[in-house]
């Protein structure tokens, strides 16, 4: 034993000296991943929140920073700053009022002051405002509109200096979202109609509400370029065609007349000529079939081409294209750009405040940019820590990444046993149940295969017992069904059998029997004999008035003999009453059936159907007799069917009650044979 205990010892003695190093190895595995994620999280919380704060520093300053770079584009320009201050305005306005980018209007701005020059003062803020406003209404870019109006200006920038360029662009802004609204027509392409006319119309003083309104009525058929093709290719006609046609499109000072009153000249030239008649004369004072084309389509409805330019003469601001933008505004675009102008409003005045230390900061960089041209070692040396650093850190990582998987593998591998374990389980039942099944089926065959032969003769002896037997069996049913004592028995035992059903349903049994004679009481009630009483009351007054014999006395003995039976016969059937026997036998089944006890054949509605039974039976007793006769029946009899009625309701009343019974059998039980032979005893 104490060589047993010391071999315990020693291996216990091992094993603390090889698990002790594990434990001390663990443990320092242990610290070095506790630190390093601490470490991490440490990192990464500080990280994020220094990349949170400069973003949110930034998202903050961006839009005011972003404001001011499209400022400083425009100033680019040499635009004012007073010009710039009213632009930053206006930018911030048109930003909340339509949910849109206030650097986005600035930046139009300068598109807008290259292409116009001699903007001033409130000029290039009204222009720009207007640009918006009309992209908006119309649905088009800014850039678009922007060129729209370069465009438009130098076509008509006499017109525009005369009334002053913002109120000119306003008006211009107004009048086409108008014709936008009342023709089949976008920005865009009435941008392109007017490229495409030029500055022709203009030059030969056709107002801009007039072009406006037949190239937007021209649109409704084409596009904007083909519509100013064949607006032009009319205008370029009408120095040519007005010689030709004996006509003048022009008034006293040179300028060219309205189109309406050149329309109605041309019509008024041209009425009660064919279509082709007109085509040749059209054809040949224009020379262009642009221009005939364009003649024909405008003269469709000269009324309505006038309206519509009486429509746009009348706008001289920008307030339909505000309204048109304004339907479309998104509530929620204007509260984030109300929080975004504010934003820049507020920044706008920090930013100058906070510039010297970004630029101190921008110098920082400058002079560590100096220092590393300077201090190459130097700038090596931090290199190098800084790539040492960032790969202690990565190892770290991967320290706790790789712990991590460990643990996740351990999870894992528990996971296994859990998850494994049933299916394995489940296999080996499985695998039993096979076995077993093989098993008993191995059994049942070789058991087949033992006692199969036995089996089979035991089952071929039965199959001959049984075959051998029948003739006798036949034979001795043969003979029991025909000997009377079998018969004898058979009634018996269906006598006896008829009383217990009798007296265990002996309440149906009387029950029905209550009913037939409720039945026969109400049949009787409702008169149902009347009609045949009557029947029968006719049928003897008939033939009583019937005579087989003449009235003449003839003194021959024999015919005196007829004559008498005749009345003898007629006498016998006043007084007979074919439905008495009828009452009799009734009056006699209830006069029986009142002694079965439990049966009561009385009703209370019984001395009503007696009372009316008498009556009938009165009155048709009374009312038939036949000629010659006297009624054989007493004043106090009413005999027939009705009385048999009343005197089977009227009767007397016997009934026994049964309330119990019971078969007391003291003796031992009989068998069969027995039986058999006691009735052939009894039956000699």
């Amino acid at each position: 034993m104490a060589r047993g205990l010391d071999r315990l010892m020693l291996t216990i003695g091992l094993l603390d000296r090889i698990t002790a190093p594990m434990k001390g190895i663990q443990r320092t595995i242990k610290n070095v991943t506790d630190n390093s994620r601490k470490a991490f999280m440490n990192t990464a919380a500080g990280v994020t929140a220094l990349i949170a704060a400069s973003t949110s520093f930034a998202s903050t300053v961006n839009p005011a920073n972003d404001m001011n770079n499209a400022l400083n584009e425009v100033r680019s320009l040499e635009v004012a700053d007073q010009t710039l201050a009213r632009l930053n305005q206006a930018g911030l306005k048109y930003s909340i009022e339509f949910g849109d980018q206030a650097a986005g209007y600035v930046r139009s701005a300068y598109d807008i002051q290259s292409a116009i020059d001699g903007l001033v003062d409130n000029d290039l803020p009204r222009f720009t405002t207007a640009a918006g406003t009309l992209a908006k209404a119309t649905k088009a870019n800014v850039t678009d509109i922007t060129s729209y109006f370069g465009s438009m200006y130098g076509i008509f920038k006499r017109q525009a200096n005369e009334m002053g360029k913002g109120t000119w662009v306003e008006m211009l802004a107004g009048q086409t979202a108008k014709a936008v609204q009342m023709f089949k027509t976008t920005g865009p392409e009435m941008s392109a109609a007017f490229e495409s006319i030029g500055a022709d119309a203009a030059t030969m003083g056709v107002k801009l509400h007039e072009q406006m309104a037949v190239l937007g009525t021209l649109q409704a058929t084409m596009s904007g370029s083909e519509s100013g093709t064949k607006y032009g290719a009319f205008l370029e006609g009408l120095a040519n065609a007005q010689g030709k046609l004996g006509l003048s499109f022009t008034d006293e000072s040179g300028q060219l007349l309205p189109i309406v009153e050149i329309l109605e000249m041309i019509n008024t030239k041209t009425k009660g000529l064919n279509a082709l008649e007109v085509q040749d004369v059209l054809s040949s004072a224009f020379g262009s079939d642009q221009a005939v084309s364009f003649i024909k389509l405008m003269s469709n409805d000269i009324g309505k081409l006038s309206s519509d330019i009486d429509k746009l003469g009348n706008i001289t601001s920008m307030q339909k294209a505000i309204d048109m933008a304004k339907a479309m505004r998104d509530p929620f675009a204007q509260v984030a750009a109300g929080i975004r102008g504010v934003s820049i409003a507020v920044w706008q005045k920090a930013l100058p405040a906070i510039n010297p230390f970004i630029d101190s900061i921008t110098s920082a960089t400058l002079v560590i940019v100096e220092w590393t041209d300077k201090y190459p070692h130097l700038t090596k040396v931090i290199g190098l820590a800084a790539t040492a650093f960032i790969g202690f850190v990565a190892i770290a990582g991967l320290m706790s990444i790789a712990i991590g998987l460990a643990r996740y593998a351990m999870v894992g591998l528990t996971m296994r046993f859990i998850i494994v374990k049933p299916i394995v389980w489940g296999a080996q039942l499985v695998m039993k149940v096979w076995t077993a099944s093989l098993w008993l089926a191995r059994t049942a065959l070789l058991a087949y295969v033992l006692y199969g032969p036995a089996l089979a003769g035991v089952f071929m002896a039965m199959k001959t017992g049984i075959l051998t037997s029948l003739p006798a069996i036949w034979a001795f049913t043969a003979a029991l069904l025909a000997n009377p004592l079998t018969w004898v028995v058979v009634g018996v035992v269906a006598l006896i059998a008829a009383l217990v059903a009798l007296v265990v349903y002996w309440d149906d049994v009387t029950a029905t029997v209550k009913r037939f004679f409720s039945g026969m009481s109400a049949l009787a009630n409702t008169t149902i004999f009347e009609p045949i009483q009557q029947w029968w009351g006719d049928f003897q007054v008939w033939l009583g008035s019937v005579s087989f014999m003449p009235e003449w006395d003839l003194r021959i003995d024999l015919f005196e003999s007829i004559k008498q039976w005749w009345v003898n016969f007629k006498n016998w059937l006043n007084t007979l009453d074919p439905f008495a026997f009828l009452g009799d036998k009734v009056d006699w089944l209830k006069q029986k059936l009142s002694w079965i006890p439990g049966i009561d054949v009385e009703n209370s509605t019984s001395q009503e159907v007696v009372s009316k039974a008498v009556s009938h039976s009165e009155t048709v007793n009374s009312m038939v007799s036949l000629p010659g006769t006297g009624s054989s029946q007493s004043s106090g009899e009413s005999g027939g069917l009705f009385q048999s009625i009343s005197n089977m309701f009227g009767g007397s009343k016997k009934s026994v009650q049964v309330d119990k019974i019971e078969v007391n059998n003291h003796g031992q039980g009989v068998r069969g044979d027995e039986l058999m032979y006691q009735l052939e005893m009894e039956a000699g």
